[in-house]
């Protein structure tokens, strides 16, 4: 049984707001990401543990062109009690305003528009038409990190890495069907730790990584140091 099926009609909800019926508001946070399209999250556990640690009540799984983490969502949102909002989120190129330099709403990317849909029904419904649309945002979204990851394994090779940076082991090990900057960032984070022991022998491989620059990130949070990557205005290295 669906439980939002049970929830009350929107205009109980609204008479037992004017009733002064809640008592306060909910934490809400109505944008995560999962592994299902990029995601600081080792898993989708993880996910609502933090949410339950931090007294979030209603948490909105916002992943890149797909629904294929909705299920998952679902049941994970039942078991820890905390309510669950369906989003998507899709992402677009304005060609001229990145040729002038303009930038919409990402502050990094010129050019570069985000989309987002939310509050979508679960169960969602996706059309024929709308799942092969999909598809081939996904298979092109495959095609371009790809390209990502070959162009920076030349750079690992040109700076002499003591690793490699493949492909199908970022999409084996880190992704679930979509693999975007931060899953090759992660991995990237992964090796250096792997194979290079030591904070100064650290910091002096990303020095030669960012093409002489050194790194701002904290060494001891993950998420720094692959933000750092993930964000070309920040210390993206200067590729071939």
């Amino acid at each position: 049984m669906n439980t939002n099926n049970r929830l009350p009609q929107a205009k109980e909800m609204l008479e037992r707001y004017r009733q002064n019926s809640y008592k306060k508001a909910l934490s809400v946070n109505s944008h995560v990401h999962t592994p299902y399209s990029f995601s600081a999250f080792d898993n989708m556990q993880e996910l609502f543990v933090k949410a339950q640690q931090e007294g979030v009540n209603v948490l909105g799984i916002n992943d890149f062109n797909g629904t294929d983490g909705f299920d998952d969502f679902f049941r994970l949102a039942g078991h820890y009690k905390i309510f669950p909002l369906f989003n998507i989120e899709l992402i677009g190129l304005l060609e001229e305003e990145q040729k002038q330099n303009i930038r919409i709403n990402d502050p990094n990317n010129p050019g570069r528009t985000y989309f987002c849909g939310k509050g979508l029904r679960y169960p969602f419904p996706v059309t024929a038409g709308s799942s092969a649309l999909m598809q081939q945002v996904r298979n092109e979204s495959r095609e371009q990190t790809m390209r990502m990851t070959e162009i920076l394994q030349t750079w690992l090779q040109e700076i002499e890495a003591p690793f490699r940076l493949g492909f199908q082991e970022i999409e084996e090990t880190l992704a679930k069907g979509m693999v975007r900057e931060r899953h090759i960032a992660k991995m990237l984070r992964i090796k250096i730790n792997e194979c290079i022991p030591g904070e100064p022998e650290k910091r002096s491989f990303l020095k030669a990584l960012y093409s002489g620059r050194d790194t701002e990130a904290d060494l001891e949070n993950p998420a720094s140091l692959e933000e750092e990557w993930s964000y070309p205005r920040r210390m993206r290295p200067v590729l071939p």
